[in-house]
């Protein structure tokens, strides 16, 4: 795919919003920005503000603490970036990602979790090609 099929298929991507029933469903979306500001092996400020104002934009005083809840996220995190100690690279991060993460979404949530993820990907102002790369597959897995 050339580099102007992927922007079209970015510049296809809609901003969504969407409500959680609970802190489960807002963990997941959460999760998988983390794992989109992490896929080019830096997590940028920026990206972690973004992050940080959806989940807190999203959060219910039901869904627990606030703390343990991130803890829960970072554990996460690491599982998948280093399953049993191993570095995967960003071809297998993909394939994880679409295989654990998609499956079951509801399409108002995949349209959400794809606004939130070109939202991740464009707050520090570069797009590097394995966010593009994962934000494209993941669309495309979508329809979208």
């Amino acid at each position: 795919m050339s580099e102007k099929q992927y922007l079209a298929v970015i510049d296809r991507i809609e901003k969504a919003e969407i409500a959680f029933a609970n802190s489960v469903e807002l963990e997941t979306f959460v999760f998988a920005a983390m794992v989109m500001a992490a896929v080019d092996e830096h997590i940028d400020e920026t990206e972690v503000t973004v992050i940080d104002d959806f989940a807190l934009k999203h959060w219910k005083p039901g869904f627990g603490d606030w703390s343990a809840f991130f803890d829960r996220i970072d554990h996460r995190l690491k599982e998948f970036l280093f399953p049993q100690g191993l570095h995967l690279n960003p071809k297998e991060q993909h394939k994880r990602f679409l295989l654990e993460i998609l499956p079951g979404l509801q399409p108002q949530q995949q349209k959400a979790l794809l606004s939130l993820m070109k939202e991740v990907m464009d707050a520090d102002g570069i797009r590097e090609a394995t966010e593009v790369s994962l934000l494209v597959e993941v669309a495309q897995k979508l329809g979208e």
